[in-house]
């Protein structure tokens, strides 16, 4: 069952509805609550719509059942970043970077946040 909750999910954040997406993901935790690809896609959701203080939240659920998972890294550190709590973001960042090294984007986000540290260094 929670497999059907997963893709109806799913299906519903491709289709750029979130909101309803976050539901559905919300059943399918409920069903299995140790599964990291369940938090992390209600994290992405979150993210999505702007909600970054729970969207972190969410991200933290997940590393701590994927610690492995570099996109969970990521997507924590932008949240952070989209908080301006640039110095932890680099950190989850950098940590990305270790976990999937040959990932083009986690760079060039990790040069963003440091050109903005300069500019309040």
């Amino acid at each position: 069952m929670h497999n059907e909750y997963f893709d109806k999910a799913t299906s519903l954040k491709k289709s750029e509805q979130y909101r309803e997406a976050i539901d559905y993901y919300d059943k399918a935790i409920k069903l299995d609550e140790n599964n990291a690809d369940y938090y992390s896609e209600k994290a992405d959701c979150l993210r999505l719509l702007g909600r970054y203080q729970e969207s972190k939240t969410y991200f933290d659920k997940a590393i701590k059942l994927d610690e492995n998972n570099a996109f969970l890294y990521y997507g924590k550190g932008h949240c952070l970043e989209e908080l301006g709590r640039w110095e932890e973001a680099l950190g989850y960042y950098n940590k990305a970077i270790e976990l999937d090294p040959d990932n083009e984007d986690y760079p060039k986000d990790k040069l963003r946040i440091i050109k903005q540290l300069k500019k309040i260094w």
